[in-house]
């Protein structure tokens, strides 16, 4: 099973204040499924380069969640919405003001939501592959990645260019779409049959990390 992770927002902004939500989305199934989405959405459209959420027109978007519903038998979905007030509640949140894990706090927090997502997407045995978009730079995507570390030795972690990884395009609009629902744009995530929603288990995860 092939799995791809993307976001929406940035969350030292949101604990700042100056971003409303904070999204981390995944999508999980067989390769080839992941990534007939995003082609069919930008097919024939000369000036996009890949299925970017924030530069779909509203027809693209709505032929792309089409789609996505339309792939829900062989596709599994999630996803993470963490609020400000979510942070705050947070038992000794004030470690994320002092910003002293062992990893920059947003990279823990990442790791810790694309952990819980992978964890409940992952369907059967054997080896899985976990690709998700690369965040400022290598090295901070690489501190996710190591961050991550209580995964089971068969998920085989990545972090690539969303350009060259279609199925990170997938996850992008997954996250979008996630985002514009929660902002109250548009119904999307209502269309699915399931969307696994596992912020509660997410913060969770966090709140150990800033307790251990």
């Amino acid at each position: 099973m092939d799995l791809y992770g993307d976001e929406s927002g940035h969350l030292r902004s949101l604990l700042q204040g100056d971003d409303e939500i904070f999204v981390l989305a995944v999508v999980a199934g067989n390769r080839e499924w992941c990534l007939r989405c995003p082609k069919r959405a930008v097919r024939r459209v000369t000036d996009i380069e890949e299925a970017k959420w924030s530069d779909l027109t509203l027809a693209q978007r709505r032929r792309l969640v089409d789609c996505l519903v339309e792939c829900e038998p062989t596709l599994s979905f999630g996803y993470v919405a963490i609020e400000r007030s979510d942070l705050r509640q947070l038992r000794r949140h004030y470690r994320l003001y002092e910003d002293d894990l062992t990893y920059g706090w947003d990279l823990c927090v990442i790791a810790d939501c694309y952990a819980t997502l992978v964890e409940a997407l992952l369907q059967g045995t054997g080896t899985h592959t976990f690709t998700f978009d690369r965040l400022f730079s290598k090295k901070m995507s690489a501190k996710v990645v190591e961050a991550m570390d209580e995964m089971p030795p068969e998920l085989d972690i990545h972090h690539d260019d969303s350009r060259k990884v279609t199925g990170i395009q997938t996850a992008d609009c997954l996250a979008g779409a996630v985002r514009d629902d929660w902002l109250g744009k548009q119904n999307w995530i209502d269309e699915f049959g399931t969307v696994n929603d596992v912020t509660d288990s997410a913060l969770a995860t966090v709140e150990k990390r800033l307790l251990d």
